[in-house]
Parts: structure tokens; C-alpha cells; sequence
């Protein structure tokens, strides 16, 4: 309510026009209700039917809240949408978006202002510019690293406009700006022509494991007050950033919230953070749960699905990386299997509504050797050394940690982690007929996503 804030990209939900960046504080919105689509077309295939491409772009202003708490959207205003954004890359979408808004801004009218950009840059399907392309060292010889570090190269150049879009305005020296991935990088993908090109060595893993290259991510923070050329290695989690921005800008926080302020660490006032553990996943559909506390790491369950267990090097020469899909710990198995996991437990609460799935000895299972795993991440980074039988004393620690999980489980199923009833997702898509103009869509039916459950349904 302090700031004038605008976000370009979302990926916050939005089975309710609550879940989505309008409803959600901001003024303003440009961008994607999921996690990744086409960077030109900006299609994405809708789950459960592959051959329906679902557009995933919009462009929502305060001013088109209803009076019923849904956002207007009108099909006229979806296919000019559509039109104006055909085959433009996302990178520059965003970006240009993002520096109207800086070039735009009125402190005075408006106050601070408060803008989140989150590129898909490097997301799959590698996908970049050819100018980026031009612009990735010639000792980068392989073809699907050279298309990955294109689009990290993008990314980068965007920064660059936004910076210079600042200084232009002479707001830089005024301006704390937070850089930050979401998660690690992936590695492989479901066959060769998706193989993804990431890279986390040396820490192990990957995006969609609780191994430290799957959770662990990069980060910077500069602007005035910041501390510069110091790194940290104190504990930091998501949830950490609201109280952090707050600490740092002066802001005062009524609610009581999950994170910790850490800007006593960025601003040189604090040598430490008051933050000592945190919970990675508790999670009973891939039956896994991840604690830090200190400097261990407690693991219970598979880490990750196989073959994402290793420390993947960067793609070189003609190199691919991806799983033998008739192998049965590929990824296709992994998903088939994981897929029939979550419909049990979905049909199991319809009927039991007083289920509770995150009973964590249901979930992971016992305290038990064959589903547990201690590091010490100060003198193991890369998770190699497995702790647990090591001694009784590491033993003991572990079910220190086990037990805190147990309790955490209990908690947060009681909060907020039931699932509902079985919901038709097909109405997400609201069908757009496109009058013509658009190469390949020219009087065909497309898909767009909107909410699809309203303020009064229920839904936990």
C-alpha cells in the first residue's frame, strides 16, 4: 500500500482472479499466469489435451477490477493482445514494457515505486534471439549450451536497458535493485531436441530436486545503504525478501510473516541473521521432505527423480544430455508414476475430507536408514559424504531434525494444504476465435487461460 508497484511476467497462480498480480496488490500487469510457454508465439499446450495451444499473455490495470473482484478481459481486448505480441520475443517484450514504466513513472504522483521483471530467459523451449546468439563466446561449441547462454546473454542485455532506463531518469543512485534465480539449473529435458543445457556443478542436482542444485540459487543486491563486494553465507529463503525490502527501504511490517529481515547483512549492520533453519520441501506426492539446520541438511526420501542425482558439467562438443526414456527410473516413467501418486491422493481426500496427507510417516515413512540422508553442506557442498551411520551422534541430530519435520507437516496441513474437490481444469481455457492475420491461425480456435473459480467457491 506504501508503493506504486507494477510487474511484468506473474507465475503466482490462478485458478481465482485473487491468485493473479492485480488482485495481489500490484497496478499494473503484463505477462504469463504459468510457468513457461512459447517465447514468440507465447503458446503454451494445455496438460491434459498436448494439442490444444493455449495463448498466455495478458495485460491487466487496477481500473479493470470489477465490482465482483474479477478483472475484466475482453475477447476484442485478448485478440489485439494476441496481435500485437505475434511471434515478438518475450525478452523483449518484457523488457520494453519494463522501461515504459520506468520512463513513466512519476515519484512525485506516485510515490516509490516497487517493479518485479522475472524473464523466462533461460527457460525451456531454447528458444533466443538470433542477435544473442551473435553475441555467446565462439569457446561455447556446444549447440544447446550456445542456445542456453544465448538467452542467459538476453537477459543480461535486458538488465542493461533497465539500468540505463534508471540512470536516465536519475533514479538509479535512488534504486535497490535485487537479482535473483527461482531455482537450479535444468539439465536434461524429455528427449534430445529438449535437452535444456544447464548447469550447477560442482553442487549436485538439478531444477526439480532437493539437492543443492536444484534449491540453492544465485543472487546480488546493490543500491544505497548496500554494502558492496560482500558475499554471505548465511541461511536465506524466499519468504525472507519481504521483511529484508522492508528492512532496507524503512517500511514497517504489522503482520506477523515467515521470513526474517536480513538486511542488517546487506546494509554492514548485522554480522549474522537470526535465521538458523529452514524447511525445503515436505512433499508426499514424490514422498521427499528436506530440512537445513545450521550447517546440515537432513534428506528424507529420493532427492530426486533419476537420473537427476549426479553433478552435471557444462554440455560440450556435440554432447546431449537427456534420460533413456525405456529406462524405468527415465523421466517419463518418473511422471507416469508420480501422476498416479497424486491422483490418489486426490481421490482419497475427495471422499475423506478429514484426510490428512501431510502426516509425514505416511508420506516419507519411518525413521529409518533406507529413506534418510545427512550432509554437512560447510565441508560438503556437493552432498557426497551420506553422514547418517557415520555415528550415533550424527544419528541423533538427524532424528532431532526428523521430529522437527513431523511437527512442521502437522502444521501446515492443518494451515492450508487440502486438496478439494477434483476440479474441471478444462474451463481454465476460454476459446478465442482469431479473425485472421496471424500466420498458421488465420480462422482457427485458440485457447487462452483465465481464472477459472470464483471468490465464493470453496477452495483451501
Amino acid at each position: 500500500k506504501q508503493w506504486y508497484q507494477r510487474r511484468v511476467r506473474g507465475h503466482l497462480g490462478y485458478s481465482k482472479w485473487d491468485y493473479t498480480p492485480i488482485k495481489r496488490g500490484f497496478d499494473y500487469f503484463f505477462g504469463m499466469y504459468g510457468g513457461f510457454a512459447d517465447y514468440r508465439a507465447h503458446l503454451a499446450a494445455e496438460p491434459d489435451s498436448p494439442d490444444v495451444q493455449v495463448f498466455d499473455l495478458h495485460e491487466h490495470h487496477k481500473k479493470d477490477i470489477r465490482s465482483d473482484g474479477t478483472v475484466e478481459e475482453t475477447e476484442q481486448a485478448s485478440i489485439d493482445l494476441i496481435k500485437s505480441t505475434w511471434l515478438h520475443h518475450s525478452e523483449k517484450l518484457f523488457t520494453d514494457k519494463a522501461v515504459e514504466i520506468i520512463r513513466n513513472h512519476d515519484s512525485k504522483e506516485h510515490g516509490p515505486m516497487f517493479l518485479t521483471v522475472s524473464y523466462m530467459n533461460p527457460h525451456s523451449p531454447l528458444d533466443p534471439l538470433e542477435e544473442d546468439i551473435d553475441r555467446v563466446p565462439d569457446s561455447v561449441d556446444n549447440t544447446i549450451r550456445e542456445k542456453f547462454s544465448a538467452l542467459m546473454v538476453g537477459m543480461d542485455m535486458g538488465v542493461r536497458q533497465l539500468t540505463e532506463a534508471l540512470k536516465a531518469r536519475d533514479m538509479y543512485d535512488n534504486t535497490i535493485i535485487i537479482f535473483t534465480g527461482d531455482n537450479g539449473g535444468a539439465v536434461q529435458g524429455k528427449d534430445q531436441s529438449k535437452s535444456l543445457g544447464g548447469t550447477n556443478s560442482p553442487l549436485r542436482g538439478a531444477k526439480w530436486t532437493i539437492w543443492e542444485g536444484g534449491v540453492k540459487v544465485p543472487a546480488f543486491v546493490r543500491g544505497p545503504g548496500i554494502v558492496p563486494g560482500v558475499v554471505s553465507d548465511e541461511l536465506f529463503h524466499i519468504s525472507d525478501w519481504l521483511p529484508t525490502i522492508a528492512g532496507m527501504v524503512g517500511a514497517e511490517v504489522k503482520q506477523n510473516l515467515d521470513g526474517f529481515d536480513q538486511s542488517g547483512i546487506l546494509t554492514g549492520t548485522a554480522n549474522n541473521t537470526d535465521r538458523k533453519d529452514l524447511v525445503l520441501e515436505l512433499d508426499p506426492a514424490y514422498q521427499q521432505a528436506a530440512y537445513i539446520k545450521d550447517n546440515f541438511k537432513l534428506i528424507l526420501g529420493d532427492p530426486a527423480p533419476k537420473p537427476y542425482n549426479g553433478i552435471y558439467a557444462p554440455l560440450e562438443g556435440d554432447e546431449v544430455r537427456y534420460p533413456d526414456l525405456d529406462d524405468p527410473d527415465s523421466f517419463a516413467n518418473f511422471n507416469k508414476d508420480l501422476k498416479e501418486k497424486l491422483t490418489a491422493y486426490i481421490t482419497k481426500s475427495d471422499t475423506d475430507k478429514s484426510f490428512d496427507f501431510r502426516d509425514l510417516p505416511e508420506a516419507i515413512g519411518p525413521f529409518e536408514h533406507s529413506s534418510i540422508k545427512l550432509y554437512d553442506l560447510d565441508n560438503d557442498p556437493s552432498e557426497t559424504d551420506d553422514l547418517f551411520t557415520k555415528s550415533e551422534r550424527f544419528k541423533a541430530r538427524a532424528k532431532d531434525m526428523y521430529d522437527h519435520l513431523a511437527v512442521q507437516s502437522q502444521e501446515l496441513a492443518d494451515l492450508i494444504f487440502y486438496i478439494g474437490d477434483n476440479q474441471d481444469k478444462t474451463s481454465s481455457v476460454k476459446t478465442l476465435t482469431i479473425p485472421g492475420g496471424l500466420t498458421d491461425w488465420t480462422g482457427t480456435e485458440m485457447g487462452k487461460w483465465t481464472p477459472w473459480l470464483r471468490d465464493d467457491t470453496e477452495s483451501k
